[in-house]
């Protein structure tokens, strides 16, 4: 009996480099503040980051609600993109998984500049 090789497959890109970002082209700001006053649908991109290199990888939608305050962190390696950022977590990869994070430092400096003062 002769034995068959294995195909392979492209089974996509581990979710351990996924980050899901959002597009701000009208500000550059390290970050951004919005409340929300009525309900849309916000643009998430799936982008894989790995070794320093992008990829957006698709888009999805999700529905905010009003009352809401979303936090964006600006990307340092992919321009006109922000993680959204709370003081609970992070869309970035280290971030989705409980992982330290720089993006929540900034969201927490940017709303209470003193708890990072004595740090440095």
């Amino acid at each position: 009996m002769r034995k068959q090789a294995l195909k392979r497959t492209n089974i996509g890109v581990s979710d351990s480099v996924v980050a899901y970002m959002v597009k701000i082209d009208w500000t550059t700001a390290p970050v951004v503040k919005v409340d929300i006053r009525k309900e849309f649908k916000l643009t998430l991109h799936r982008v894989s980051v790995l070794r320093h290199e992008y990829h957006i990888l698709d888009e999805m939608h999700a529905t905010v609600k009003p009352g809401q305050t979303l936090y964006f962190a600006k990307s340092d390696g992919l321009d006109g993109y922000y993680y959204m950022t709370s003081e609970d977590g992070c869309t970035c990869k280290a971030g989705r998984f409980k992982m330290p994070c720089h993006h929540i430092e900034m969201i927490i400096d940017h709303i209470d500049p003193t708890v990072y003062a004595d740090v440095a």
